[in-house]
């Protein structure tokens, strides 16, 4: 198992990944179609490797199985804190444990980019992402109701946070 930063070389594999991805996960924020819209109109920030966005990927048999896109903003006040989403192929969920190592591996990346707090919204329901996250020290922070609308259904966000 490979984990590494997105490359332009990456891009098609990962619309194919998240594709494939949006049919396992019923709890998927952006759908596929956002994302390649997304990958077209900013295709060159995207892959571009700076310490205010990433994409890492997991990557078994040149495949992509995983990904994190870790985001945090710009001003001086709030520079500390970086925000990430998560998602994983369903075969690589528990025996391989690819969230965890895509996690951890962001968590180094953070260290060294002097974030001193990650945070991830998981949708509600989504045990499996819950339950992930405090096998590595995420504390549950609060909650943001009805903030997602998934096939007419609102649901609520658990914030979910570590600090490093």
């Amino acid at each position: 198992m490979e984990i590494r930063a997105l490359e332009q070389s990456d891009i098609k594999s990962f619309l194919d990944f998240y594709q494939k991805l949006a049919t396992e996960n019923d709890y998927i924020k952006v759908t596929p179609e956002e994302m390649s819209s997304k990958f077209e109109k900013e295709e060159h920030k995207i892959v571009q490797k700076h310490n205010y966005k990433q994409i890492f990927i997991a990557i078994d048999d040149n495949e992509i199985v995983g990904y994190l896109a870790l985001k945090r903003l710009h001003f001086a006040r709030l520079r500390h804190v970086a925000k990430f989403d998560l998602g994983v192929l369903e075969d690589y969920q528990e025996d391989e444990n690819v969230g965890a190592m895509l996690v951890k591996y962001a968590q180094d990346w953070a260290k060294e980019n002097k974030i001193k707090r990650l945070e991830v919204f998981v949708i509600d329901e989504d045990e499996n992402l819950k339950d992930l996250l405090k096998d590595l020290d995420f504390e549950k922070e609060g909650k943001r109701k009805q903030t997602i609308m998934i096939e007419n259904k609102y649901y609520d966000e658990v914030i979910m946070i570590k600090e490093i």
